[in-house]
């Protein structure tokens, strides 16, 4: 009699077991069977030899003649159904461990999982379901944005299932006195532990990239330059081009560290400096989160997630090795002053965002519409009938506030036009900013770019909605797993920057944020995500007119009763590991690990013998000489007397001729790197048309560099 009364309360849940492994068995098979969607993660020989593994075909269906082969691929649905089942035979061996080492009941807690936790799958299914539907009806943007998210709903669901295992274990937070929270500057060692992981982890990993000469002069070594002609009486510059660089951007921050450059001169210090002000960020996230949740252990989720975040981790090591940009100091700057704000030191916010306008002109547009926000917030809060939490007691009077975010925004928007319209144009002898071209299809002047983007809706809306804009979209918020929703008035002081991004041709070229210009959104999503961990953590009053809003919110129980805060946290760290695992290259990533990924660990962080030959050529040249050279080894003569680059670019320096400068001693050139076409020195445009002039040094460099010397 016991066990027919005990078999009804297992059927619902090995239901929803067997529905969600069938759903994820769906969507790996779709994911894997689409070319597009599979090589979002895995390298494409790695998809090839994966699907081989499982028993799959594949046939090729380009002509020979195509460098990407179309291939199509035939998934057995069988093996992955297998791996789904694994993957919860493995999520139930770990739930019944953690459930006999807290000394909670097992049968009633696991089917409470089974039933809770593989509807998450179930999303999964949905969203192959959604892609089908899309295909068939032939939505081609929907098609191509459900298929290019594959890998971020799979990370969704496991992050959901993840945050149901913290409510199932029933861990409870510690509560901390939230008017306490001012005045407290403690950090747990949680956090201190995880931000010297990641410190030890990116700067050994952006040293290891310099020993291997992998690290492009171009918009990384090019700042360090900067500070060693700045020391030397060169002026602010680098020698890519004639004039100062105040011409290129109003970017000083890294002026700043000119007390230790001058004690170690050195590009590695840079990257040092940026890789410890990243993860310093982490502190401030772990204040505002404390203060949000009332935790210090959901706090320090919240900052091993904001560690996790690739488009933050991506400023550290950029896609293509970039390890330096002064744009990364924006990070820690509005991270700091926002939690400065919540304390209500005015004077420090105002400092740190006078740092954050110092890493680049237009971090302004995030000044403006945050001003915006702290002059409409207490409006907004005196219609909803609920108190302004979020304002220092110096701001808590609607005209204060408001006149201090309307200050804060019309001076944003002086800033914004005093230096791109009179400082670097000026600097620039009235050329038109570079950065226009990225939005060339709205025009080709700065006027005519803003005018057309106000006046055509149509055009604006045709090059926003798509599903490259989507995807970028989705890379930004699912790593966060979507809690900027939740907050949607922080949101939108990001929501002006995002359009801006969606919009930028070399975003919708490659549609990931693994590129600098995300850096000014990213302290700000980081905030939206920490006040939408607020939202989910606060208690519902259900006669509340907003009760259908909050209904919609992950977690909450029937009575209105808000979750412990470490399962909202759990989620969030969740969706940022996995996103890390997915589409970051650090070492947690599948790239790292990955043999033919161009992130792989031995590929670029053990230095070759390219990096071994290279140092006979840097022996060769006086430290006098005036060098141009290929980009990655670039780098090495900038603190000869002129460092100038040898490309195919059309320098100011050369009068805009295909040539190297007049005065140039030496040229050197790397055979090897990605981006060179030359492999011989018959391919070198000197030795061919003034063979008179230069010279060919016996050096042996086992074919790895060219250098030249010019005849005197």
């Amino acid at each position: 009699m016991r066990e027919t009364s005990r078999a009804p309360a297992w059927a619902r849940p090995l239901a929803w077991l067997m529905l969600g492994s069938l759903c994820v068995a769906f969507t790996l098979e779709t994911a894997l069977e689409s070319q597009f969607s599979s090589w979002m993660v895995l390298n494409s020989s790695t998809h090839v030899a994966f699907v081989k593994s499982l028993g799959g075909e594949i046939h090729n269906l380009s002509p020979d003649y195509e460098d990407v082969p179309t291939l199509e691929f035939d998934v057995p649905f069988l093996a992955a159904w297998v791996i789904s089942l694994g993957w919860s035979a493995c999520g139930i061996g770990a739930a019944s461990l953690l459930l006999k080492l807290r000394r909670l009941p097992f049968s009633l807690n696991v089917a409470r999982w089974l039933e809770r936790g593989w509807r998450w799958w179930c999303l999964t299914g949905l969203w192959s379901l959604l892609g089908l539907l899309a295909l068939a009806f032939e939505w081609s943007e929907l098609h191509v944005f459900i298929i290019g998210n594959m890998h971020f709903a799979i990370a969704l669901m496991l992050a959901g299932w993840a945050a149901e295992l913290a409510r199932l274990l029933t861990i409870k937070a510690d509560s901390v006195t939230l008017s306490d929270q001012a005045a407290d500057w403690s950090v747990s060692r949680g956090v201190w532990v995880a931000t010297a992981l990641y410190v030890l982890a990116f700067s050994t990993m952006n040293w290891q990239l310099d020993r291997a000469l992998l690290i492009p002069h171009g918009d990384s070594s090019m700042y360090e330059e900067h500070l060693w002609n700045v020391t030397h009486g060169k002026g602010f510059r680098s020698y890519l081009d004639q004039g100062l660089f105040l011409g290129e951007h109003v970017q000083i921050v890294h002026l700043f560290l000119l007390p230790l450059y001058v004690l170690w001169p050195t590009h590695r210090l840079l990257e040092l400096c940026q890789t410890v002000a990243l993860a310093s960020s982490a502190l401030p996230v772990f204040w505002m989160a404390r203060r949000a949740t009332g935790s210090r252990h959901a706090a320090t989720l919240a900052s091993v997630a904001y560690l996790l975040y690739p488009p933050m981790q991506f400023l550290d090591i950029a896609i293509d090795f970039k390890t330096f940009r002064p744009e990364a100091f924006v990070i820690p700057a509005m991270l700091f002053a926002l939690d400065q704000w919540e304390r209500g030191r005015i004077k420090s916010t105002l400092v740190c965002f006078a740092i954050a306008l110092s890493a680049k002109e237009d971090y302004a547009l995030i000044l403006g519409p945050l001003g915006a926000w702290i002059a409409l917030r207490p409006q907004l809060d005196r219609w909803l009938k609920r108190p302004t939490s979020d304002f220092p007691p110096q701001l808590q009077d609607r005209k204060r506030a408001f006149l201090f975010g309307i200050c804060l925004t019309l001076f944003s928007v002086g800033y914004l036009f005093y230096s791109t319209r009179v400082v670097m144009r000026y600097f620039r002898s009235g050329e038109e900013l570079h950065y226009v071209r990225y939005f060339a299809k709205f025009g080709q002047t700065f006027g005519e770019v803003i005018i057309n983007m106000l006046t055509k809706p149509g055009l604006l809306l045709s090059e926003l909605c798509t599903a490259k804009s989507g995807i970028y979209l989705m890379g930004t918020l699912a790593p966060l797993g979507f809690l900027p929703l939740l907050a949607p008035a922080r949101l939108a002081v990001a929501s002006p920057l995002l359009v801006l991004l969606c919009l930028n041709g070399i975003v919708q070229s490659d549609p990931f944020p693994r590129h600098h210009f995300q850096a000014p959104v990213v302290p700000l999503l980081i905030w939206a995500a920490i006040g939408g961990l607020r939202q989910i953590c606060v208690s519902i009053d259900p006669s509340t007119p907003q009760r259908w809003w909050h209904r919609l919110r992950f977690w909450v129980s029937p009575d209105g009763s808000a979750p412990s805060p470490i399962v909202p946290a759990t989620f969030l760290v969740a969706s940022a590991f996995l996103a890390n695992v997915f589409v970051s290259q650090s070492p947690l990533s599948i790239r790292f690990w990955d043999s033919h990924s161009l992130a792989y660990w031995r590929a670029n962080y053990i230095p070759g013998p390219r990096a071994q030959y290279f140092q006979r050529v840097f022996d060769a040249i006086p430290q006098s000489a005036r060098v141009a050279s290929t980009d990655f080894v670039h780098p090495r003569f900038t603190h000869h007397e002129r460092s100038y680059d040898y490309s195919h670019y059309a320098r100011r320096v050369a009068n805009y001729e295909s040539r190297v400068p007049d005065d140039t001693d030496y040229i050197v050139i790397d055979t090897q790197h990605r981006y060179s076409d030359i492999k011989s020195p018959a391919d070198v445009r000197e030795l061919r048309e003034e063979p008179d002039r230069w010279e060919l040094l016996d050096l042996d460099t086992a074919g790895y560099f060219i250098v030249l010397k010019r005849r005197r």
